[in-house]
């Protein structure tokens, strides 16, 4: 129907606003000769559109190649969308790992000085210590989990050395910090990206 209107209606009409409007056989004057340019372009413009319109509603429900790439391109922009969130949070968990791992080198620097402060038997230590150890403990629980706090309180690394001169009560107390500090160390390992 498409070829019989294309190849046979629209060069009728043109055939028929030439011969009727410019050679003008039936002696009308110039309004009703542009009436009739327009009815018949009208006329012309009307087929034209229906046709085309048609023909691509069609086409569209006559290949089913269109439907499968229209639902691919939707489930390829949900990928995308799915992807972009994914990186976003990705990037969060780095800069929250990275501020953890922050703290843990605060901790590590406090349980140093709290090493050495016990290796010169001040008497303080032993309350700093208790502290440090509550707040490291607190603070792995909030922003790590309980694992990781139960595995600070009970280190799996003991110390092998001590250093020379030390008192013999003291010597213990050194020792926890430093297997403390180690688990501290892995936990710093454990939080790289």
């Amino acid at each position: 129907m498409y070829l019989w209107l294309e190849r046979y209606i629209l060069p009728i009409c043109a055939a028929i606003a030439f011969g009727a409007v410019i050679l003008n056989p039936f002696k009308l004057d110039w309004q009703q000769r542009l009436s009739l340019l327009a009815a018949i372009s009208a006329f012309a413009y009307f087929l034209a559109h229906t046709m085309h319109k048609q023909k691509a509603s069609v086409v569209a429900e006559s290949d089913p190649r269109i439907g499968i790439l229209e639902r691919q391109i939707e489930s390829l922009q949900a990928q995308q969308i799915q992807l972009s969130g994914q990186q976003a949070d990705e990037a969060k968990e780095k800069q929250r790992r990275q501020m953890v791992r922050g703290q843990l080198a605060v901790f590590l620097k406090e349980g140093r000085n709290i090493q050495e402060a016990i290796q010169y038997n001040n008497p303080n230590s032993l309350h700093e210590k208790e502290t440090w150890e509550r707040r490291v403990g607190e603070y792995l629980t909030k922003h790590l989990d309980e694992s990781y706090a139960a595995r600070f309180r009970s280190p799996s690394h003991q110390g092998t050395s001590y250093p020379l001169g030390m008192d013999a009560k003291m010597l213990s107390l050194w020792g926890e910090i430093g297997a403390k500090m180690a688990m501290l160390n892995d936990f710093m390992s454990e939080l790289r990206d």
